[in-house]
């Protein structure tokens, strides 16, 4: 009686610790607050959020009405893990003649395991740092509730490519945000372009991205890996500006003086 009882002592017991180990293994992501910076005034962007999990519906909203951008996104614990693929395709706006120039700028501050081991634990990393072109610019940093900066530098749509919290300065850990950035890319005439954004705990990234970026907790399994590509797709226009082409009249009147010019020309020689 007492061997059985010790044995399912035993065998509860290594359930509960593999239970604890299965569970510790799967990460809690959680997106705390998302956000999105958008900047043209002839332009027109169209977000698709079908393959992100921002948590709830993303609302609309202008932060700056006056300016010739807007900001949206989910602040302040928009739930779900903030991973997934986000697509912005970006039209010129009708009737914009010449090139047109854009930027689009993305926040993210996610938290793994914060249930576990806190929010606080945790690094950013990156590849070739400021050096890349697709995203041009990036920024990884304390998300501002203590000595950060990235939030204000994506409200005036200027990351400053740095790595504020890497391991080597924060071997306990800190808090974590990230943004990437497309600036001041322009589109011709004929030109449209397709933005993908991609963050995974898997180690994806979006075609044609130039680096990725790292939030890594090391008390966790997981790490995330924030990648995006911008694509320039089509042409530039080779039609000159409306009201530019001459009429089929004033090719006729042109060719009449030019003749008239020449004939006068040939009189005077005549004369002289």
């Amino acid at each position: 009686m007492i061997k059985r009882w010790t044995t399912f002592c035993l065998a509860l017991f290594m359930s509960t610790v593999i239970c604890c180990m299965t569970a510790q293994a799967i990460p809690i992501i959680g997106n705390y607050q998302s956000a999105f910076r958008l900047e043209g005034a002839d332009l027109v962007f169209t977000p698709d959020f079908a393959g992100w999990d921002g948590g709830v519906e993303v609302p609309t909203y202008f932060s700056h009405p006056a300016a010739d951008f807007s900001e949206f996104g989910v602040f302040g614990g928009g739930g779900g893990t903030g991973l997934g693929t986000i697509v912005f395709d970006i039209q010129r706006a009708a009737g914009v003649l010449g090139s047109v120039f854009g930027s689009l700028h993305t926040y993210f501050d996610l938290e793994v395991d914060e249930t576990i081991n806190t929010f606080f634990n945790e690094y950013g990393d990156a590849d070739t740092l400021g050096s890349g072109v697709n995203p041009n610019a990036v920024e990884i940093d304390e998300p501002g509730f203590s000595f950060g900066d990235i939030y204000l530098n994506f409200e005036d749509g200027a990351l400053d490519n740095t790595n504020a919290v890497p391991i080597t300065l924060f071997p306990d850990g800190e808090d974590v945000s990230v943004a990437l950035g497309w600036e001041n890319f322009e589109l011709l005439e004929g030109q449209s372009a397709t933005l993908t954004i991609v963050a995974s705990d898997m180690g994806a990234t979006a075609p044609g991205s130039s680096f990725t970026i790292r939030h890594i907790d090391p008390d966790s399994p997981a790490t995330i890996t924030f990648s995006g590509a911008l694509e320039i797709k089509g042409g530039a226009s080779t039609s000159p500006p409306a009201g530019v082409i001459p009429e089929p009249s004033t090719f006729i009147l042109l060719g009449f003086g030019l003749l008239g010019l020449l004939a006068g020309r040939q009189l005077k020689r005549v004369l002289l």
